[in-house]
């Protein structure tokens, strides 16, 4: 080979390697197009992406905190309300408790003074009666007979004595020989035409609840517990004892709580 092929030879694959440079350069656009500069658009994008997702983390945690907000203000507002409505109904609640016991109060007082007009009322119906008692029943008795005895013993003339009805207080049959628990003071059977000394007593003509009233302060009497029963203008008086004064007595409680004084 001569020296003049050898230098076209090689000028040659020079021209060849330069033409398939120039084609590779000239190729790698068309075939991949701007891929290094998109790329770098691709991280500029990524980064606002990551930069618009932190927002919108901190909008939803700030609207988190406005919603906890709002729920934490309604939940002190809502116990707020709460507390006030607890304190009214537990002042309603010791309102009407008071009121309940005015109340009740003013029922029993109202409750005690009925019973006290009714039986003055009563007292006063019978206020001109007038029970013997401790006359032994007798069938073929005449009851109108005792009156003119009682008003000889005690030094009243026969016109002296008024014109009454008389009866015996008991139901029918009675027993011969009982007799009403009705006290004439002073007197006793013999002076009425019976043959024993045994004392009778004059006394008012009670209504019902002072002759049941009369009736336990006497049973009570017979236990030592009170010493003296008595009776004036329809109401019934007790002593306890000698150096006691009487009281009058209204009901049953205020009764047993003064004997049992001397229990």
């Amino acid at each position: 080979m001569t020296t003049n092929n050898l230098v076209t030879r090689s000028m040659a694959a020079k021209t060849n390697k330069d033409a398939t440079m120039s084609t590779s350069q000239s190729l790698t656009p068309a075939i991949f197009g701007n891929n290094f500069k998109r790329s770098r658009d691709d991280l500029d994008r990524t980064d606002d992406f990551e930069e618009l997702l932190g927002r919108m983390q901190m909008m939803i945690d700030e609207g988190n905190k406005r919603i906890e907000r709002k729920i934490d203000d309604g939940n002190r507002s809502l116990m707020q309300e709460i507390g006030t409505l607890r304190c009214e109904m537990e002042k309603l609640r010791d309102d009407t408790s008071r009121d309940i016991i005015q109340l009740t109060e003013k029922f029993t007082k109202t409750e005690l003074d009925v019973g006290t007009n009714r039986d003055a009322i009563a007292r006063l119906e019978n206020s001109a009666d007038l029970l013997l008692t401790g006359v032994p029943y007798n069938p073929s008795e005449n009851t109108s007979v005792f009156l003119f005895k009682v008003a000889s013993a005690l030094g009243y003339s026969d016109s002296d004595v008024p014109v009454v009805f008389s009866k015996r207080l008991a139901r029918v049959p009675i027993a011969v020989g009982s007799s009403p628990p009705i006290l004439f003071q002073n007197l006793n059977l013999s002076q009425l035409g019976f043959d024993v000394t045994k004392r009778v007593y004059l006394n008012e003509n009670l209504c019902e609840s002072a002759r049941q009233l009369k009736g336990h302060a006497l049973k009570l009497k017979k236990e030592g517990r009170i010493q003296k029963v008595f009776t004036k203008h329809g109401v019934v008086f007790v002593k306890t004892n000698a150096d006691s004064p009487a009281e009058a007595i209204r009901n049953q409680d205020q009764l047993k709580l003064l004997s049992s004084k001397n229990i």
